[in-house]
């Protein structure tokens, strides 16, 4: 299902019509199934492609979002969001226990040929920003920043706020407050 047969499938659904709104999330579903699937099973591995699963799980869910947000009717959005978090619980499940693997993510075989270095993460450190990413509320531009602070950090400071994100469920705000 592409962004265009979503939106005009979506338009054409009224707000309270729960049906159609389930039968537009078995299609949109549907469409994604195979690919979903297999993401999801290689999430649950520890090791190897694992994490970047858990990872890619997270972005295809939201870069869905976008496309809704357009869409500006709330009511719609918020039902069909309770319909999609079942896929988003698994993924944030999977990414709270990955806070706890420090190991090394692999740098890709062309990272020597990149301009700007490409800072050495771990597993925790990629699932902790994808949990900020799906469940802090930030915009993206201020995830990413907040990503890009997080990551210059060195290691200790990494793992207190991966610690503090773990026994609090708070994220630290690592920006300066903007001004008012």
């Amino acid at each position: 299902m592409t962004k265009e047969e979503f939106l005009a499938a979506w338009q054409r659904t009224a707000p309270d019509d729960a049906p159609a709104l389930e039968q537009l999330y078995n299609t949109y579903n549907a469409a994604n199934r195979p690919a979903i699937e297999s993401l999801a099973a290689l999430a649950e591995q520890k090791d190897g492609l694992g994490p970047t699963a858990a990872a890619t799980l997270a972005l295809l869910e939201e870069a869905s979002w976008p496309v809704l947000e357009r869409v500006n009717d709330y009511p719609r959005l918020a039902r069909f969001g309770r319909l999609v978090t079942g896929l988003e619980a698994r993924t944030t499940a999977y990414l709270r226990r990955a806070l706890t693997d420090f190991r090394t993510v692999p740098l890709p075989p062309y990272h020597e040929r990149i301009e700007v270095p490409v800072p050495v993460t771990r597993i925790a450190d990629e699932a902790y920003l994808a949990l900020r990413r799906l469940t802090g509320g930030e915009s993206e531009l201020d995830a990413q920043m907040e990503a890009d602070l997080f990551l210059a950090q060195p290691n200790p400071q990494r793992n207190a706020e991966i610690e503090n994100y773990q026994r609090t469920g708070v994220f630290t705000r690592l920006l300066p407050p903007a001004d008012e």
